[in-house]
């Protein structure tokens, strides 16, 4: 597999030309926003859009890369999930359900005993929804790096097998922590299903 995926190419939209014809207002000013939105509903915004600039994006995948595409894939998922917990961008909204329970909701003195959800509502809030993407970003970090190891490895005895026996007695002879590889197995089902659900949030 060979990929060259080049950066994104600055776009020139209504509102940017709006920033530059304006340029001595604020950026965020009104009368920016309010001519880049007078620009957007005219033939200048179909003509930024007809000479948008795009990436450079070359792959070339061989046979070879998908006889174990899991494997191939997370090759590549794991170091981008790693570029990103140092880059973050923002904070996707997180279901409180896929956290832990002291992630799950926040208390506030003003509601007494009522539990509030809405993480726009509360500064208290935002950390909270902060502490649940850490949390599944860690998750998805754990589940990539397994998935790059021989991560069963570590539940299987081999210190009773006796190399002189034959092929099926020292099989027999294995031992395995069946308890323990299927906790282990769940948890990365878990960060899969994490990384499924939340896939379109990973520009943050």
């Amino acid at each position: 597999m060979k990929v060259n995926i080049g950066p994104y190419k600055k776009y020139w939209g209504p509102y940017q030309i709006a920033e530059k014809l304006l340029w001595w207002k604020d950026r965020d000013s009104e009368p920016v926003w309010h001519l880049g939105r007078r620009l957007e509903k005219t033939w200048v915004a179909k003509l930024c859009e007809l000479y948008r600039p795009q990436r450079r994006v070359k792959i070339q995948v061989d046979d070879y890369d998908v006889w174990n595409m899991d494997d191939t894939l997370s090759k590549i998922i794991y170091p981008l999930l790693v570029k990103l917990s140092g880059n973050k961008q923002g904070v996707p909204f997180i279901d409180p359900k896929d956290v832990p329970l002291h992630l799950q909701a926040t208390e506030h003195p003003e509601h007494s005993n009522q539990l509030v959800f809405d993480w726009y509502e509360h500064k208290h809030d935002l950390v909270i929804e902060q502490a649940r993407w850490d949390w599944v970003l860690y998750e998805l970090l754990w589940t990539f790096e397994q998935l790059n190891l021989n991560w069963e490895d570590q539940f299987y005895d081999h210190s009773e097998v006796d190399e002189t026996q034959d092929f099926q007695q020292q099989l027999n002879a294995i031992k395995c922590d069946w308890d323990g590889l299927q906790s282990h197995q769940d948890r990365i089902n878990r960060g899969l299903y994490l990384f499924g659900k939340y896939y379109q949030t990973l520009w943050t």
